[in-house]
Parts: C-alpha cells; sequence; structure tokens
C-alpha cells in the first residue's frame, strides 16, 4: 500500500486531529513524509483540516484502496484512477481471457454509458465506478436477473455499513441526495 494510503487509513479511524508526529511515529516516516502525503491526498480531492500544534483532521472524501478490496474479498481488482468506461476495460479483460470474479474499478470516466448506450458525465473526482466480471453456472435467460441483485446488494451494503439513506434509478444506479 503507498504511503499515502496509509495515512489515508489513519485519518479515517480519527474522529479529531492527529499530529503528524504520531502519524509519523505509527509509519515510522518523518513528518515532511507525512505533509507530502497529505498534500497527495488533497490532490485526490480530499479534505483535510490542519492546525499547527494539533495536526490534521479529515474533513470531506474518500479514497479507493483496490489492495484492500481485494484483500476483503475474493475479487481480482482490476484499478484504473481514470478510464474510458469500466465497461470497456470488463470487455477487453473478457477478450484477454481474464476469468470471472474480476471488478473493474476506477474513480473518473471519460466515455461512461448507461443503459442504451447513453452517455453520462462522470467528475474527474470523488465517483466510483464499477464492472464486475462474473461467470455464474447459469443458462444465459436467468442472467438479467443479476443487475436487479447487485444494485439491491450495494444498496444494502452503503445502508448497512453507513447508514445513508440511498435510492435505486432502475436499473442500477445508486443515488445520494439525488446525484448518480
Amino acid at each position: 500500500m503507498k504511503l499515502h494510503q496509509l495515512v489515508y487509513q489513519i485519518l479515517t479511524r480519527e474522529n479529531d486531529y492527529v499530529s503528524g508526529e504520531k502519524i509519523g511515529e505509527e509509519l515510522n516516516l518523518s513528518r515532511t513524509s507525512i505533509w507530502k502525503a497529505i498534500q497527495r491526498l488533497q490532490q485526490e480531492g480530499l479534505m483535510i483540516d490542519s492546525i499547527k500544534n494539533r495536526g490534521y483532521k479529515l474533513i470531506q472524501g474518500d479514497l479507493i484502496l483496490p489492495g484492500l478490496i481485494q484483500e476483503k474479498t475474493n475479487l481480482t481488482i482490476r484499478y484504473k484512477p481514470e478510464t474510458k468506461s469500466t465497461q470497456t476495460d470488463a470487455k477487453e479483460g473478457i477478450e484477454a481471457g481474464n476469468k470471472g470474479n474480476t471488478l473493474y474499478l476506477s474513480t473518473c470516466q471519460t466515455a461512461g454509458r448507461g443503459r442504451f448506450q447513453r452517455p453520462y458525465y462522470s467528475p474527474s473526482q470523488g465517483g466510483i465506478y464499477m464492472s464486475l466480471h462474473i461467470q455464474p453456472n447459469l443458462p444465459y435467460e436467468k442472467l438479467p436477473s443479476y443487475t436487479l441483485l447487485v444494485a439491491a446488494a450495494v444498496y444494502k451494503a452503503i445502508k448497512n455499513l453507513t447508514m445513508i439513506e440511498v435510492d435505486i434509478k432502475w436499473v442500477n444506479d445508486i443515488y445520494f441526495k439525488n446525484k448518480k
């Protein structure tokens, strides 16, 4: 895991300010290295407050940690910070012979497509875009329900883990405060 990702994990578990010295001790690094990691997190779009003699506090934002996702699931993670489309990545992966249980993940899509190939806007920061390649042992006619099942599972996971109210827009878009 990269340094800025480790610093992010420390900031997310703290409710108050944490000093650069304390972070540095935990990671066995200098405060300068910690400061550079904080700058990198801010470049990634996270809002981090800093107060002299108190330290740093994560105010807003999330960081996708592909290594942690892979460690906690039985999925192979293919992560690109920016991609044309995770669906295109999945299609290319399937054509290249990648096996099922592969999650194609990105925080930015430049040519994302939705249902009926409709384009949609993907902001350059803060998004979570994914396509999951699975190989179920089912006949083709039973497969369409997977889209709904995955949307329901994502909805349930968000609600149970974060207590945040979200909605599903047909067929598999997750909405928070009327935003996809």
